[in-house]
């Protein structure tokens, strides 16, 4: 499952990354009313059943599917600095667009074979903006279907 794949691919990344200290969390984007723990990957896959767009090609089907990303950090350490929420934000959500990056997710995900990123929201304050930052990434997958 196309969802699945792309946990496993992150939280390969995330433990590939020296730079990384902190346990970063990656879970499906939590329903209305529950708190988030930063730092985490929320990911939810947009429910586009009236927009796919598929096409055939030499016979190989292709869909498009959006994927939201949004990236929660609080005060992280990264390499040998720590740094405050709002810029562990910044940098947490450069790895992911990194990770992203059409090359480095085909490889990752066979099903995938395109990424490009359509949205980045820089960092922004979680409540009172005084321990939580976040950011939110959207990404359009071309996939197998």
């Amino acid at each position: 499952m196309l969802f699945d794949d792309i946990k496993t691919y992150i939280a390969t990344q995330i433990s590939a990354d020296t730079d990384i200290s902190n346990t970063v969390e990656i879970v499906k984007t939590y329903p209305y009313g529950k708190t988030p723990k930063p730092p985490q990957i929320l990911l939810q896959l947009a429910d586009n059943t009236e927009n796919v767009r598929g096409t055939t090609f030499e016979g190989e089907k292709v869909s498009t599917v959006l994927l939201q990303v949004i990236v929660m950090a609080n005060s992280m350490k990264f390499g040998n600095t720590k740094y405050n929420a709002q810029t562990s934000c910044d940098i947490l959500c450069d790895k992911v667009v990194s990770w992203f990056d059409k090359e480095s997710i085909i490889s990752g995900v066979t099903s995938i074979i395109n990424s490009r990123r359509v949205q980045w929201l820089p960092a922004q304050p979680y409540e009172t903006g005084t321990t939580s930052y976040y950011g939110i990434l959207r990404f359009e997958l071309t996939v197998n279907k």
